[in-house]
């Protein structure tokens, strides 16, 4: 046993190239295993911190919603349940903005609440004070990163605009960026006395927000229940939502899991071709060992035993590289976080986990040549009766088309009998595997075609090269290997692609230059008038809208509903109507009807003709579903009603946006009306710069999975140029003859690199084939992460990938096609 155990320890290490491969897919594999672990545990760690840094120890919070008829209410309904709370704190917002200069106006949020009470439910971390309490009339506390940033001091008085009214606050307080401070980016912050925001808000006595925390936290559920009937018309919901946390993280887990089935797939694949050269090399040995009395079982488990080490090693590297995945997401997660601390969070079980699926991925990949190897009689394995074609089987092509005819059915069985995530990898997992079966079938169409073409171009040489493909198993392996990293990097393409394709589509629903929000300000029909009178606007006009409207009797919510005016919706909206448009918005505004996306629609399980009640400040409201659109803005959740019936059940009299069309440079006149407005706690923005705010922070998602298509692919080129150097060793005879009958060496090397260019071409067609079928999917896996979006083919793709697959397999051919050059005829006719 140590004899055989020291003979593959020495071929592990001796064998470099073949030990890296399998490392490497097993690293690459456990990596990407170990970050979607990773990732989606530290995403919801970091959540769960944030929530409770900014609320404390609170554990329900109720405050106003859309169809609440106040944003202000009183606590004395809370109050009620004292006997099973440990506290009820009552909070009142107030928006303001700081003039720090005559050039920078920074928007602020103003916290009121009692000192003692903010003490008693999320305590602050005092650097600096003076005069703190009483803690009452225009006292102010902030926290040391906005001190430093505006160089303010204990006992400076600082001027807020509240509500287009100057108020002086004293700063008596300077506190450690830490608790609701924690989450403080470009909006400043502040802790004011509750009585203070109640004069500001002209609401005494009320809040504006409700804090509680129960006795026995099992109580939290039932008391929520208790709270929903006292507090009709307003939320009542944990501090710390676990549901929509799960829902967050699982759509980045379903993202790694992608990645990881493609790079997963391409990883057993190289691992199985690769041991079987391993047996094919050792065949006379293991003959060796087992003629001197070696059992199956002891062969087998030695195979199984290097099989393990592999995966040992892979698995550790593969958890160190996770880990490094890990930390540059939370660093990406930190940024858009705005600077937020991100501690990286994995636990034992998870890092045991990912080494043991390392292993168990070494010993999968490579059971099958192991067990077929066991099955051979001792004269074989002695004589070594192993040949590398590959005999073609009709089961495996009917096989074959099932699988990718079942990868197309799945993600629309899905869709009928309720989304899952699930059925739509299944399917592209299956098509991936079905386009691999169907490998060498398609190669024989493709040699037929590429002798004819040859024949001309190549002349002998490129006719025996085509020959050459058919029944290699090596080459034929090569062309899988190309097929699953171009089909992966396609579909990688396609959706990044389409993405920035859609969200240009998402943007032009408006064909506005110029948007202005309200930050606390009012947006009345007196801005707007203010906004139309600055030069260079060439028009403008305000829209109502009401956001995450319920639907009642069911789970979701529309995002947006906007109200439409037919004297200036369609000056200033572009809506892709997938019906009639007159048919659609003829009877809109004079009556209850709804225009909703394609996805709401499906999400909601409607039709046109049905009709949908929504959950409004006036109470239900019934509205006809009148007609479908398509876009990708506010996630594809966005609707369309009357403006009038909108401010009638909202009970809105404040505009949502004011949309503004210039005859200027949009940046000039962006820059005139934030003039125009200074200290008015109005965001005035270009469509243009929104679209490249969201479309940046896009590619920042997308730069880390970008990343695995590459990796796989550089894992696939290594897999090739092995298997071209196996073909070459087990057909020096061969070639050895050709040269004997006269091909000369330039000619074996012109074959050698017309064999690589049609692996290359055959590769990266099936490749695009695999990756339609990928793409196909997509949308559907996409539709089940809330996420709707079609995809859209770029020409350019195509031939990227047809070049790849070339120069992968014509670089890759270089090491063989040097060593023909260099074959001794009459060793290589002795090999074997």
């Amino acid at each position: 046993m140590s004899i055989i155990l020291k003979f593959v320890l020495k071929n592990i290490k001796e064998k470099k190239l073949r030990t890296f491969l399998i490392v490497i897919s097993i690293m690459a594999s456990t990596a990407l295993f170990f970050a979607a672990n990773g990732i989606a545990s530290t995403l919801k760690e970091t959540q769960i911190n944030i929530a409770r840094s900014v609320f404390g120890s609170a554990e329900i919070m109720i405050t106003a919603g859309q169809e609440s008829p106040s944003p202000y209410f009183l606590a004395n309904k809370a109050e009620l349940y004292r006997n099973s709370l440990d506290y009820v704190v009552g909070e009142m917002n107030v928006n303001a903005q700081y003039s720090y200069n005559n050039d920078e106006i920074v928007p602020m949020s103003l916290t009121g609440v009692d000192y003692d009470d903010l003490t008693l439910m999320n305590p602050l971390q005092i650097i600096d004070s003076s005069s703190i309490k009483p803690f009452q009339g225009n006292k102010i506390i902030i926290s040391k990163k906005s001190a430093d940033k505006y160089n303010i001091k204990i006992g400076d008085r600082i001027k807020l605009n509240i509500k287009n009214s100057n108020d002086t606050f004293t700063v008596s307080g300077i506190v450690q960026s830490e608790g609701i401070f924690k989450t403080e980016d470009k909006t400043m912050f502040g802790v004011i006395p509750k009585s203070t925001a109640e004069q500001l808000n002209d609401a005494r006595g009320m809040v504006s927000t409700i804090y509680l925390k129960t006795k026995d936290t099992s109580d939290t559920d039932d008391l929520i229940k208790q709270l929903s009937n006292s507090y009709k018309n307003y939320n009542v919901q944990p501090t710390i939502d676990m549901k929509q946390i799960n829902e967050n993280t699982n759509a980045t887990s379903t993202t790694f899991l992608a990645m990881l089935i493609i790079v997963l797939t391409m990883s057993v694949f190289i691992i199985y071709t690769v041991f079987k050269v391993i047996i094919i090399e050792r065949l006379p040995i293991i003959g060796t060992f087992r003629s001197i009395g070696a059992t199956k079982f002891m062969t087998d488990f030695v195979l199984i035993a290097e099989s393990i080490i592999y995966g040992i090693i892979g698995g550790l590297t593969g958890i160190l590289v996770g880990i490094g995945i890990v930390k540059l997401a939370a660093m990406g997660l930190s940024s858009q976080a705005g600077g937020i601390t991100v501690t990286i969070n994995y636990n034992t079980s998870q890092i045991l986990m990912a080494f043991g699926f390392a292993v168990a991925v070494s010993i999968f990949s490579a059971i099958i040549p192991i067990v077929r190897v066991s099955r051979l009689s001792v004269k074989d394995v002695v004589l070594n009766t192993v040949d590398t074609t590959q005999r073609k089987k009709l089961w495996k092509f009917i096989l074959a088309v099932v699988l990718i005819l079942l990868a197309v059915a799945l993600p629309r069985l899905s869709i009928k009998g309720g989304t899952t995530i699930t059925l739509d990898l299944v399917g592209m997992v299956l098509g991936t595997i079905g386009i691999v079966m169907i490998v060498p079938y398609f190669t024989d169409l493709f040699v037929i075609v590429l002798e004819k073409v040859y024949a001309l171009i190549f002349r002998n040489e490129g006719i025996l090269a085509a020959k050459n493909l058919r029944n290699n198993k090596n080459i034929l392996n090569n062309i899988s290997l190309l097929t699953i990293g171009i089909s992966a990097l396609f579909m990688l393409n396609v959706v990044s692609f389409s993405l920035g394709q859609e969200l240009v589509k998402a943007y032009e629903i408006s064909k506005c230059d110029i948007s202005v929000f309200s930050s606390g300000g009012e947006l009345n029909g007196d801005v707007l008038s203010r906004v139309r009178s600055n030069e260079g606007v060439a028009e403008a006009a305000g829209m109502y809208s009401a956001f995450s409207t319920k639907v009642e009797g069911t789970n979701n919510s529309i995002m947006s509903i906007y109200g439409y005016n037919p004297k200036y919706f369609n000056d200033f909206m572009d809506v892709n109507f997938l019906q009639n448009q007159n048919d659609i918005l003829g009877n809109l505004y004079d009556n209850r009807e709804i225009a909703i996306t394609e996805s709401l629609r499906q999400s909601l399980n409607v039709n046109v003709g049905d009709v949908i009640t929504l959950k409004t400040a006036n109470g239900d409201r019934d509205y006809r579903v009148s007609g479908t659109f398509s876009t990708l803005m506010n996630n594809g959740s966005m609707a369309i009603v009357s403006e009038k019936y909108l401010q009638q059940d909202f009970k809105l009299s404040q505009y949502a946006i004011i949309f503004v069309t210039t005859n200027e440079s949009p940046d000039k006149v962006a820059a005139v009306i934030n003039k125009e407005f200074k200290g008015k706690q109005l965001q005035i923005s270009t469509w243009k710069s929104m679209e490249e705010q969201n479309a940046k922070q896009i590619n920042q998602m997308l730069m880390i999975i970008k990343i695995f298509p590459v990796v796989s692919l550089i894992i696939g080129a290594f897999g090739v140029l092995n298997n071209f150097i196996i073909s070459f060793i087990e057909r020096k005879r061969q070639l050895a003859v050709f040269a004997s009958v006269g091909m000369s060496k330039l000619q074996t090397i012109k074959m050698l690199f017309v064999e690589a260019l049609s692996a290359g071409i055959i590769g990266a067609i099936m490749g695009v084939l695999g990756g339609l079928v990928s793409t196909y999917i997509m949308p559907y896996v996409l539709k089940s992460a809330n996420f709707p979006m079609p995809v859209h083919y770029e020409p350019q793709i195509f031939i990227t990938c047809l070049i790849l697959g070339m120069v992968i397999t014509l670089i890759s051919s270089i090491v063989p096609a040097l060593k023909s050059s260099k074959l001794n005829i009459i060793e290589a006719i002795k090999y074997e």
